[in-house]
């Protein structure tokens, strides 16, 4: 394996509670808890959660728009934790972002030719004719003609929209793509579309991409490697196929049991692990338990996960899990953790 394009080691971000004007000082809420994970170069690394989970923050703090509160972001080996105003033109020439929103992430009163051209002149300096035909070589890449130089946002579909952000970003020559729900706002058959066109760019010009999604299945068919985020901590992490094929976490199964199945014996089983988890609300940020923030929501859940917040300890298949049924579950190690979830559902699935 190639060193890492970019590491993120326990990387922490809080952000300022809201509190009464007379009263206390409110708690920080705590977005992103020691979080680790790498990419290496020319690699996809997906990050999947529910709304609030975090994963949005951690793209945020890779990209110097929200402050960080501990921890160490590497790129190339190279600390950027913090990135001085000097080095930020070289740093956004490495890392770029295509958001979820293509229509407010492009300037509405610029032409395509505008919107990618002005990053390949900022950061190559090229100009004129060549920074045009540079232009219409993005377009082709990302399968567009070049029809589209002199047209605007609005005279585009969202799929076009969001294929213009790729090629902007495309436009400077990155290391690192962040796409955060980049497919989201988009058609099934839309969304397809772009996941196709992200894999042959990667194919193509070797970008690494951290793709955020909440949507554990598209994430796994674009990932080479997933990390699973619950409530600001990084609760899984591992190759693709492992994580969605034999996840480690409670938490990953839960979301993989929401996924619809063709199969009506495998749907059955995956209606009952859907019943299998406590319904309620994830706690507060603002106020986190001092033991695993998913025990309220887990079924099966121990003394100790109440009481200790459990740590990273190795998974399957050279994975990493948070969770103390690999640890302190007697019957319960390896794999076996979602092996006896899915047997509970299937002896209540087999029993209506």
């Amino acid at each position: 394996m190639s060193e890492a394009l970019i590491s993120v080691e326990n990387l922490a971000v809080n952000f300022a509670g809201r509190g009464r004007m007379f009263g206390p000082p409110p708690a920080p809420v705590k977005a992103v808890n020691d979080v680790s994970f790498s990419i290496q170069p020319g690699r996809t690394f997906g990050l999947v959660g529910e709304s609030g989970s975090g994963k949005s923050t951690v793209a945020r703090a890779i990209l110097q728009l929200v402050d960080i509160h501990a921890g160490t972001i590497r790129l190339e080996g190279e600390d950027v934790t913090r990135v001085a105003r000097r080095d930020e033109l070289r740093f956004r020439k490495r890392v770029q972002a295509v958001l979820q929103d293509p229509f407010s992430s492009l300037n509405q009163v610029h032409q395509t030719g505008t919107i990618i051209g002005d990053g390949i002149t900022r950061h190559k300096g090229t100009k004129g004719s060549e920074r045009d035909n540079e232009v219409r070589r993005l377009l082709d890449e990302v399968g567009l003609s070049g029809d589209y130089l002199a047209r605007y946002p609005y005279e585009m579909s969202g799929g076009q929209r969001q294929r213009i952000s790729i090629a902007r970003a495309l436009g400077v020559g990155p290391k690192l793509i962040i796409a955060d729900e980049a497919t989201s706002a988009l058609d099934v058959s839309i969304q397809s579309q772009v996941i196709n066109l992200l894999q042959d760019i990667q194919k193509e010009d070797g970008v690494a991409f951290l793709f955020i999604a909440h949507d554990l299945e598209v994430v796994s068919h674009i990932s080479h490697d997933v990390g699973v985020m619950y409530l600001g901590y990084l609760v899984e992490r591992g190759d693709a196929d492992s994580v969605y094929e034999q996840p480690a976490h409670p938490y990953t199964e839960m979301l993989l049991s929401s996924i619809p199945v063709p199969n009506p014996a495998e749907q059955a089983v995956r209606r009952q692990l859907r019943k299998a988890f406590i319904d309620g609300e994830p706690p507060s940020p603002a106020n986190l338990p001092k033991g695993c923030p998913f025990a309220n929501r887990c079924p099966v859940a121990m003394d100790i996960c109440t009481e200790e917040m459990p740590d990273i300890t190795p998974a399957h298949d050279g994975g990493a899990v948070r969770c103390h049924l690999h640890t302190s579950g007697p019957e319960l190690g390896g794999g076996s953790v979602v092996d006896f979830i899915k047997s509970q559902a299937r002896r209540t699935a087999d029993a209506s």
